[in-house]
């Protein structure tokens, strides 16, 4: 799963190098992030463990959750006077989990004893558009890679998932002047399918691993507020150069 992750990473990296190179504008931005979402688990495998010789575990929940974390984003345009542009978005972001409700169940809050991290990595299309005098409107569709890992470790159960689905966004931004600038947002994800592993123990010191996989089953909505970054990467190329 680690390769994996590392192999796409990498192809991020260079897919951003190789579009800034094209690229007249980059703006960079970070800050606060607030959202909820909805995970369903549906998992129904046998296993076999000493001493007893088989087994069966099958789970069917449906948990709303809230989440508090911060996200980096890096937008990049090939223009900057042009009323309507289309550029590219990469969005970065890691949320903890807070509350959890769970069907059937109450609300609980995660102790110390219960970690449940997101971290997402987004790109795609970015759409500006120029609506006022010192104000800008954007549109964002991509995909989404999602990273989930949670541990018990009272329990010690451990969940490890990989989603990959569509990724969508919408912001406003507020010049503060012709560098910096604020931008409140609202995004989200929508996972299309996923891999999951984790490990179970039970009774008897039964220890069970286990691997599944899952279709539409993470959504997530989650309102932002960035500080940003603006760059005129042509004009630091051709001062680089002299």
């Amino acid at each position: 799963m680690k390769s994996y992750i590392k192999r796409f990473i990498l192809s991020l990296i260079i897919i951003s190098s190789a579009i800034n190179i094209f690229a007249q504008e980059m703006q960079l931005s970070g800050g606060f992030e607030a959202g909820f979402g909805i995970f369903k688990v549906y998992k129904d495998f046998y296993y076999s463990s000493y001493p007893l010789s088989n087994g069966h575990i099958n789970e069917n929940t449906q948990s709303s959750f809230f989440a508090l974390g911060i996200s980096l984003s890096v937008r990049v345009f090939p223009d900057t006077d042009n009323f309507v542009s289309t550029g590219f978005i990469f969005r970065d972001r890691a949320i903890f989990m807070t509350n959890i409700k769970q069907t059937g169940t109450e609300t609980f809050t995660l102790s110390d004893d219960h970690f449940v991290s997101i971290m997402d990595f987004d790109m795609g299309v970015s759409f500006r558009y120029k609506i006022l005098n010192g104000f800008q409107l954007y549109a964002d569709l991509g995909l989404n890679f999602t990273i989930m890992d949670s541990e018990n470790f009272k329990t010690s159960d451990t969940f490890n998932y990989l989603g990959f689905g569509i990724f969508t966004g919408v912001a406003l931004q507020l010049n503060l002047n012709k560098t910096l600038y604020l931008e409140f947002g609202v995004n989200s994800i929508n996972n299309i399918f996923s891999g999951q592993e984790g490990t179970y123990h039970m009774s008897n010191n039964i220890k069970v691993n286990y691997e599944d996989s899952g279709r539409w089953d993470l959504t997530s909505v989650a309102a932002y507020i960035h500080f940003g970054v603006r760059f005129d990467l042509k004009k630091i190329w051709n001062r680089s150069q002299r």
